[in-house]
């Protein structure tokens, strides 16, 4: 029987079987627990705040219907918007909620839209995507874990998966090792551009080593909310998700802020106005869509503190090339694998470039820094699609997930063994 695969972040759970190119399902994590705002989440950066609401996530999935068929869940229908080039990719979520008490129809609630960037186009074309299902629980599950998950937090899943979900099997797998999977890889410099936060580190043949893990506290919601507020000092107040939405349009990383920003003041070009209220009358955004994005290489523009991603990623590569105790990371090509939604900012692998290429010193630099961030269109769905790659390999699910009957000899101490 194929396994079960599920990736719950901070901002969508995404479930499917084993084998699949895509998650069939992706819902909101907030529909899922009733809307909580922010301070309500399940996760924040990585890290499990609520686990009565995740164990709820959980059997969301895997528990049967009743009696009526009603669900007594908020779901969501996804449509996949892809422009004619396919690299290009914007997800239109419509929330919508069943009253299984009053079996009254769903109700469209809100609206917003998050993805990549898209370019205004009339040759757009939408196809409608069924991201609910139920799935079998006698089937195994492997649940793609944050590095930031503790040895505690990683038993208490297991926990979870066996006493409350009832599933056969279980595994658990590093989101940055499963990202590097989905690129076909098994070892890679590689960084997540998530909701709320940055993870990076080093994956080597399949192994994420701890002293190379950073974490930024800064995600695409802080990109949003700056090119929310950079407009409201223009003097145009909007919402959360138009602001995501014109994001997704507009932002982009760029090489030489100096010189992109006057330009984009004094000389404007067609793609640099947006549409006001009205619908007819149009507006200059000047450089608040690549200004935006600064706040992810210095995330005191966000109000957080630390480094940014380049400076991030600059001091992993110069600790695993001067590593004298792991030879095979001194010898790591200069690869960067870029994954989440944040990831698929316009010009971020030449952003990334301009800054590591200088900072970095001449002994580590090598001709494989040529690619620099890998330009996969379901990047965003990494996590997902590694940890569905490696639970369909032939005998994985026999020879690493963790049994029942192992599980109830030995405890959590079974899955520490594994993963």
């Amino acid at each position: 029987m194929q396994a079960s695969v599920i990736d719950v972040g901070s901002c969508f759970t995404r479930v499917g079987v084993a084998s699949a190119l895509l998650p069939s399902s992706i819902v909101s994590t907030r529909a899922l627990v009733n809307g909580d705002t922010d301070g309500g989440r399940v996760i924040q950066h990585g890290i499990v705040k609520d686990w009565t609401k995740l164990e709820g996530i959980l059997n969301t999935f895997f528990r049967d219907e009743d009696e009526d068929g009603n669900v007594d869940v908020a779901q969501e229908t996804i449509s996949n918007t892809m422009d004619t080039g396919g690299d290009e990719l914007a997800t239109t979520i419509v929330q919508t909620t069943i009253d299984a008490e009053a079996n009254s129809s769903p109700e469209n609630e809100t609206t917003s839209t998050s993805g990549t960037e898209t370019t205004p186009s009339s040759s757009i074309h939408v196809k409608p995507v069924d991201i609910y299902q139920r799935y079998d629980r006698e089937a195994p599950l492997l649940v793609v874990d944050a590095p930031t998950s503790t040895d505690k937090a990683r038993g208490r899943m297991c926990e979870l998966a066996f006493e409350s979900v009832g599933v056969p099997a279980y595994y658990a797998l590093d989101s940055l090792v499963s990202s590097v999977y989905s690129a076909g890889r098994i070892s890679s410099y590689v960084f997540d551009i998530g909701y709320d936060s940055i993870h990076a580190g080093v994956v080597h043949d399949g192994f994420l080593f701890p002293h190379t893990y950073r974490m930024i506290n800064t995600g695409g919601k802080d990109v949003t909310k700056s090119f929310q507020m950079y407009m409201a000092d223009r003097g145009y107040e909007m919402s959360y998700e138009r602001a995501e939405e014109l994001k997704l349009k507009h932002c982009f990383a760029a090489t030489d802020f100096a010189k992109e920003s006057s330009q984009l003041i004094l000389s404007p070009t067609e793609d640099n106005y947006f549409t006001l209220p009205d619908g007819h009358s149009v507006a200059p955004l000047g450089d608040v869509g690549m200004r935006s994005i600064e706040c992810l290489f210095h995330p005191a523009l966000a109000r957080s503190y630390g480094v940014g991603l380049s400076d991030v990623l600059v001091d992993i590569t110069i600790m695993c090339q001067g590593d004298r105790e792991v030879a095979p990371l001194r010898t790591l090509p200069l690869f960067y694998l870029g994954v989440g939604g944040g990831s698929q900012i316009r010009s971020l692998p030449n952003r990334l470039y301009s800054d590591l290429i200088p900072a970095l010193p001449v002994s580590t630099k090598k001709t494989m820094f040529a690619n620099c961030v890998e330009n996969a269109p379901d990047r965003h769905h990494a996590a997902w699609i590694g940890g569905s790659i490696v639970s369909s390999l032939p005998q994985f699910v026999d020879n690493n997930f963790v049994s029942k009957a192992e599980y109830e000899e030995s405890g959590v101490a079974a899955l520490h063994k594994r993963c």
